[in-house]
């Protein structure tokens, strides 16, 4: 009996030690596993952050490349609108001569940040989604009323009349341009902004155009000029003294819509220099309602058509947006309208301040705009004196001007 319970025990233990060691392989076994996966994962964290750090190092490389580009872009840009200014010639010399106006198909030629996609995405039969964005396309300008020529009229207009400004007008737009703030407004390529310029000039006093007018046109002919395909440029204007609102006669008269008009000829621009540049251009959001209005001209469906068609340029793109003598539109019957589109523009910049598209809004005023100041920062509103001294004493700024970039 007792050699029996001895087997039974040493047969338990056997059986427990056996167990146990069956135990400790497999716990061997799934420690030898996870190690396995532990180092397969280690592995492929480690290929995905070199990838990542390649990746990183890439887009640093590119971005310095873009600022080197850009660098050099203003520099060329502020010299050909000092020269295009003609700032270093005399009164007399400049309104002998003919101007010198650049096709304007050149000018506003739109250019493409190089290697950058502009495809906002891929669908399956490409060629009816062209088709069916042509269309959209094409309804859109013909809402508009858009007339593509317009503005190249208005450009080459006021470079003409801009070559009869004196030596002291001259002189007000040399300072304009040679203001730190108007420089580090046309310079800053990483951020948004807007600025008002304010040229204070008593309008009584003076003929012809602002000479703010003539930095605005030839702002203009040479920021497009200066560009090359590597720089993702686009530049859109509207000149308030070439459509200024019609006289009010009678009780059956009706005001023009000058603000809402404005904004078709922005929309009607960005979306020709959109399509010209092969942009991908998605109009699905233009439900019946938003056409209707858009054919009332109503000026916030305008505005929201206006930041949905910038939110779909390539990404790093730069759009410059000049609104010269908004002044004019600050009557009793346009001040509402006026506002929302100003302050809707604005906002744009506000919201777009570290991008991913760069929109730059600048206003100019010979005299000065009183409505446009709530939308603008105390910063970013420049007053240029009202006097500019002699004739001799501009004529020596004029003659000694060097843009120092």
């Amino acid at each position: 009996m007792g050699d029996y319970g001895a087997s039974n025990h040493l047969e338990n233990v056997t059986h427990a030690w056996l167990k146990q060691g069956t135990y400790q392989e497999d716990l061997q076994k799934g420690i030898e596993n996870v190690r396995t996966k532990v180092g397969a994962f280690r592995d492929e964290a480690q290929q995905c952050h070199a990838q990542e750090t390649h990746e990183d190092i890439r887009l640093l490389s590119d971005m310095n490349q873009q600022s080197r580009t850009l660098a050099s872009f203003y520099q060329r840009f502020f010299k050909l609108l000092e020269t295009n200014l003609g700032l270093e010639q005399s009164d007399q010399q400049s309104s002998s001569s003919q101007p010198r106006i650049s096709v304007y198909d050149m000018v506003n030629a739109t250019h493409i940040l190089h290697g950058t996609s502009i495809s906002m995405n891929t669908r399956a039969n490409a060629d009816e989604r062209q088709a069916e964005a042509k269309k959209s396309q094409e309804r859109l300008l013909k809402s508009l009323q858009y007339d593509p020529n317009l503005v190249p009229r208005d450009v080459a207009t006021q470079i003409r009349l801009g070559y009869r400004l004196t030596n002291k007008q001259k002189a007000k737009a040399a300072t304009l341009i040679r203001h730190e703030n108007f420089k580090s407004f046309m310079t800053n390529t990483t951020s948004s902004s807007c600025l008002l310029v304010n040229g204070r000039d008593d309008t009584a006093a003076v003929d012809g155009i602002s000479p703010l007018s003539l930095v605005a046109a030839q702002s203009t002919e040479s920021f497009m000029a200066a560009g090359d395909p590597s720089t993702p440029f686009y530049v859109i204007n509207w000149f308030c003294a070439e459509h200024k609102p019609g006289l009010v006669v009678g009780n059956n008269a009706t005001t023009d819509r000058c603000p809402s008009r404005m904004m078709t000829s922005l929309v009607g621009q960005l979306l020709e220099k959109m399509i010209d540049s092969g942009v991908e251009v998605d109009l699905s959001f233009m439900y019946d309602s938003k056409w209707r209005h858009v054919e009332q001209l109503k000026p916030t469906t305008l505005c929201s058509l206006f930041v949905r068609l910038v939110e779909q340029l390539p990404q790093g793109s730069i759009l410059l947006c000049i609104v010269d003598e908004i002044v004019l539109y600050e009557t009793l019957a346009l001040e509402s309208d006026t506002k929302v589109v100003m302050g809707k523009l604005a906002r744009l910049a506000e919201k777009l301040s570290t991008g991913p598209q760069i929109f730059k809004l600048l206003a100019t005023c010979q005299n000065r705009a009183l409505g446009m100041a709530e939308h603008f920062g105390y910063n970013k509103i420049v007053n240029l004196g009202g006097s500019t001294g002699s004739d001799e004493s501009a004529q020596w700024a004029i003659s000694n001007m060097s843009m120092a970039y």
